[in-house]
């Protein structure tokens, strides 16, 4: 090539000049899209909170002035209860796709019979299914099916389609899920008579933030993140996950696939007869409540205190630590992110105190995945409970305490 062929400086300068400004303008667009999508994902957030929060106000206004009207007050503990439940569904959601980003969720498999599989999912929406008069339509295998898999998360996979499928279909229509195997694979179908998927929509509806298609501000609510945990989790079992539609207005079905090999067999075990404690359930526990959120302690003791046990509150370590060496509790309900020292250090120092060795502790925290969990071992701790708290959670715990106290002597 002779000098006069070559490209001349100033021509491969332009181009790489036009590379770089072509690459520059494709950045710019995905980070203003990003930034689009932040603010649309907290506008959302807000919106979806507000919601159960609007509600729970109106029925403690209720509790406020029912005064002895017993089935006002019954409606309005149950409309409170619904309405934690999906706030409680809504930031589990949201702390899994953080965990699954970060790499972090960690799967606890156990063996598990499908059907109680799909019970604890349809119970998960009881409440939604009733109040929209659906129908559910099961057709399972006789025979036991058996699935060596994470219960907790499997059962948050199901859940997210029957309550996706509740929210698009009308009231009063029909919702089937359908399960058969296929060689080494169960297939779960869960499918519904609702508004459908488009078809250009259709390659999205696991991406995060889509709604079956329809615009953020959907009336139906929900953050978009739902179906997106569906597939991880799924996924992460090493299954796969599809969705069909013959388009608007021809209902959807989502198509769960789950290995069911490596599935271990079932252990026999010994049934040993459990003594009969009498008057067990009557005992009293002496339990020492300590988290720094007043109104949180305030309301599992007045819960422990009416069911007859003795309880103290801390706001902080140290306080704890005071209150304990006088009170010797049987149980310490003990939050972890607290100021001063924390849960832990207050954990350990606890445990250092003779009397303090037999002493349940458990502790309270929003933190729950395996590290957390093997941190508070570590500590000293004996339970690892994440909040919210079931209150029947807490009741068994403490009576199980008064059982193996009677026991002891």
């Amino acid at each position: 090539m002779t000098p006069k062929d070559s490209p001349t400086p100033d021509r491969e300068l332009q181009a790489r000049l036009r590379t770089v400004l072509a690459e520059r303008d494709q950045l710019e667009m995905l980070l203003r899209e990003r930034e689009r999508d932040r603010k649309e994902f907290f506008a959302t957030l807000a919106h979806e909170m507000r919601n159960p929060l609007a509600a729970m106000s109106s029925a403690i206004h209720v509790l406020r002035i029912a005064d002895t009207d017993q089935a006002t007050a019954s409606a309005a503990r149950g409309m409170l209860e619904r309405q934690l439940a999906q706030l409680v569904r809504l930031i589990d959601d949201l702390a899994d796709v953080a965990h699954i980003a970060q790499e972090r969720l960690e799967l606890v498999r156990e063996r598990v019979n499908l059907r109680v599989l799909i019970q604890r999912a349809i119970e998960s929406n009881r409440a939604m299914l009733e109040s929209r008069q659906q129908h559910l339509k099961l057709d399972l295998p006789s025979d036991p099916v058996w699935l060596y898999v994470d219960s907790r998360r499997i059962v948050q996979v199901f859940a997210s389609i029957i309550n996706n499928s509740s929210k698009f279909s009308d009231p009063g229509s029909d919702i089937n899920i359908h399960a058969a195997r296929e060689q080494q694979q169960l297939v779960v179908t869960i499918s519904d008579e609702g508004v459908g998927i488009s078809e250009d929509i259709l390659p999205q509806v696991f991406d995060m933030f889509t709604r079956n298609g329809h615009c953020s501000r959907s009336s139906q609510g929900g953050l978009g993140v739902g179906m997106t945990l569906a597939k991880r989790l799924v996924e992460l079992h090493g299954g796969r996950i599809g969705a069909h539609s013959a388009g608007p207005g021809q209902g959807s079905s989502f198509v769960v696939r789950l290995n069911m090999l490596n599935v271990p067999p079932l252990r026999a075990v010994p049934l040993v007869a459990e003594p009969v404690v009498a008057n067990a359930g009557r005992m009293k526990a002496r339990v020492l409540i300590v988290d720094d959120n007043r109104d949180g302690a305030q309301g599992l003791a007045l819960m422990l205190d009416m069911e007859g046990h003795e309880v103290r509150t801390a706001a902080d370590g140290l306080e704890a630590l005071e209150i304990a060496e006088e009170f010797q509790p049987h149980v310490v309900l003990l939050d972890i992110g607290m100021p001063g020292i924390d849960g832990y250090e207050t954990a350990r120092r606890l445990r250092m105190r003779p009397w303090a060795q037999s002493t349940l502790l458990c502790a309270q925290t929003g933190w729950g995945q395996e590290d957390d969990k093997r941190r508070a071992r570590t500590a000293g701790f004996d339970r690892h409970l994440v909040k919210p708290i079931d209150p029947e959670e807490i009741s068994r715990i403490v009576s199980e305490v008064c059982q193996q106290t009677s026991r002891t002597g």
